[in-house]
């Protein structure tokens, strides 16, 4: 578990003599949705017909404990972004484009398109 590796650097760092606590306020276990999965190549479809290109399947870390619980019923769950890089997405200046966000509508609604053929 990352917890348990991150007490460890954390401990290994302290200085000498130095007292730490570390208390672990909540956890959720890793989902996982397979690149291949059905739903996730609707979602790549949907996209690309959206915007005109084939989006980049990139694996990331978060924490959305629905994502592992959907996981291990069978559900395949797709997790969407619409920015780009520059966008300094979770930053105190994140920001989104005005004019993506026509874009990111016309996406999600080819999203839903294309989901009607599940």
């Amino acid at each position: 578990m990352i917890a348990d590796a991150f007490q460890d650097l954390i401990r290994r760092g302290a200085p000498a003599g130095a007292e730490l606590e570390v208390e672990l306020v909540s956890a959720a276990p890793p989902g996982l949705v397979a690149p291949d999965a059905k739903a996730v190549e609707l979602g790549l479809t949907a996209f690309e017909r959206a915007t005109g290109v084939r989006p980049a399947l990139i694996r990331t870390g978060g924490t959305l404990p629905i994502v592992a619980a959907l996981a291990e019923r069978g559900i395949p769950t797709i997790i969407t972004g619409f920015s780009l890089p520059d966008a300094n997405i979770h930053s105190p200046n994140e920001r989104l484009p005005v004019d993506h966000l026509p874009l990111g509508i016309a996406a999600q609604r080819a999203l839903f398109q294309e989901f009607a053929a599940l």
